[in-house]
């Protein structure tokens, strides 16, 4: 039996991979379609960037948790935290503040942060009588909706954050009210013995 030609070889090898070939398209992995942000024909505004269609959920959106989400619980602000605040999320909480609301509200919360010192307007001091009489939940709204001057953050932060800028705000007002009885009995101990380092 003769070999076949190198023609015959070509060809038969175009036959065969015919169809993988056109398997991208059909598969529509290669379908016309518009890049992020880039101006749009079909739409009458112009844009390629839609809303969601009303009714609607993106994937991965779905926040049934009213309480973590939306800082309510039985439609009132929540009195307590969503899960069970550690130090990391206390440290997470600080680092989010120092570069979030530190410049308005001031490293230790009395309202005179930098921008006010540039001549932005002076916000509540968190170390009020008002404001520490807030529930977390009041907070956390504040955070995410925005009040008075102050724009919402929810674009800047995720919500468990929002909740960890709440716990470090209270962290923030305990420790400029504390008194005897917030001092734990060995610690006490200590500072009456005049100890300087740990035990």
């Amino acid at each position: 039996m003769s070999r076949p030609s190198a023609r015959a070889a070509a060809a038969a090898l175009a036959v065969w991979a015919a169809p993988f070939a056109s398997c991208k398209q059909i598969d529509l992995s290669d379908q016309p379609r518009e890049e992020t942000l880039q101006p749009s024909r079909y739409f009458e505004d112009g844009q390629s960037a839609r809303t969601p269609v009303p009714g609607t959920v993106p994937r991965g959106a779905l926040r049934l948790d009213e309480h973590l989400y939306d800082g309510v619980v039985a439609g009132e602000p929540a009195e307590t935290f969503p899960f069970e605040i550690e130090r990391s999320d206390l440290d997470r909480g600080r680092e989010r503040y120092e570069a979030l609301c530190a410049p308005c509200h001031g490293y230790v919360g009395e309202g005179d942060g930098m921008v006010v010192q540039r001549g932005f307007p002076r916000p509540p001091s968190l170390l009020g009588t008002e404001v520490r009489a807030l529930r977390p939940g009041d907070i956390y709204v504040t955070i995410a909706r925005g009040a008075g001057a102050m724009p919402s953050y929810s674009t800047q932060t995720e919500p468990e954050d929002r909740w960890r800028i709440v716990a470090y705000v209270e962290a923030l007002q305990r420790s400029q009210f504390a008194g005897e009885q917030d001092v734990p009995e060995e610690v006490w101990a200590r500072l009456v013995r005049g100890d300087d380092a740990e035990e």
